[in-house]
């Protein structure tokens, strides 16, 4: 189901990169709410070809 770790993309985002997003919300107070959280890799920057 999901491929192994030394298998990712090195664009991909890890473990750690969901599990520090996750820490973040739940190290919010009480009063803060965090109903979504959409993670994603940043997009890589358009290929620059000046012969097309």
């Amino acid at each position: 189901m999901w491929p192994a770790l030394d298998g990712l993309k090195p664009d991909a985002l890890r473990p750690d990169d969901i599990a520090k997003a996750f820490m973040y919300v739940i190290h919010q107070p009480d009063h803060v709410m965090i109903p979504h959280l959409p993670i994603y890799p940043k997009p890589k920057k358009p290929h620059y070809d000046p012969h097309h």
